[in-house]
């Protein structure tokens, strides 16, 4: 996408806000992520978060001993992780690095990879998916793990929030020239009540990607599927997958 990225503008009220929207489902996700994580990673292993936005996951896991490499697109995320990382003492745990997923440069250096919190929707094209998932695959030691998760088509849909906390309207509509229907336009107009009082809107596209096209593409980039975990996380309406590197 051109010109401005999701949530940059808005990166120091991301997370009071998608809070104050979702509430204990957004801790639910949360948790159950973490969870997925801790029973797969070993203590010392090396994990890169890709599309890490303020570090719902890469700040506890460094609390938690590993070592996070957090990789976003959003210089104004990115800053607000490490200014909270540094802020909890786990600031020596944790690196980043402001580029889009397909850029990332790195080979065998990461025991476990995370690509979670509907990363995908915001990937445009195939050829942008099979960059992305060829450089996560590079990014991991073979025998590795990556966690990704993928959109399903009923999360695109349109929805109203109106709380004690905030009153938030989120419109989501097929893009009309798309003729697979993959292609969405996402508005969201959002106002965070007491004490913060700040109105925030943005626009972009958002892409739906179905299951077998991702796993084709995982496949192509040396990524198996080594479990569906997708039971775990019945709450949320996206598969979720541990992919291996193969040797």
């Amino acid at each position: 996408m051109a010109g401005r990225l999701p949530h940059d503008d808005w990166a120091q009220w991301y997370d009071a806000i998608y809070e104050a929207t979702y509430g204990d489902s957004y801790r639910w996700l949360t948790d159950e992520t973490l969870r997925a994580v801790k029973v797969t990673a070993k203590p010392n292993d090396r994990i890169l978060d890709v599309g890490a936005a303020t570090g719902r996951l890469a700040i506890p896991l460094a609390e938690t001993g590993h070592r996070v490499h957090a990789i976003d697109r959003s210089p104004a995320m990115l800053h607000r992780l490490l200014v909270r990382a540094e802020a909890l003492g786990v600031g020596h745990r944790v690196t980043a690095q402001c580029v889009s997923a397909h850029d990332i440069d790195y080979e065998d250096a990461f025991d476990v990879g995370l690509c979670v919190f509907t990363v995908l929707l915001y990937i445009s094209n195939r050829p942008e998916l099979d960059a992305t998932l060829r450089a996560i695959s590079r990014a991991i030691r073979p025998g590795g793990r990556v966690l990704l998760d993928v959109p399903r088509r009923d999360l695109f849909v349109g929805y109203h929030a109106n709380t004690d906390s905030i009153v938030r309207n989120v419109r989501i509509a097929p893009d009309p020239t798309d003729p697979r229907g993959r292609r969405f336009s996402y508005e969201d107009e959002a106002y965070l009540k007491a004490p913060f009082f700040v109105r925030v809107s943005e626009r972009f596209d958002a892409t739906w990607w179905p299951e077998s096209e991702v796993l084709e593409s995982a496949l192509d980039a040396g990524l198996e599927l080594a479990a569906d975990v997708s039971s775990d996380f019945l709450r949320a309406a996206s598969a979720h997958w541990w992919l291996q590197r193969m040797r």
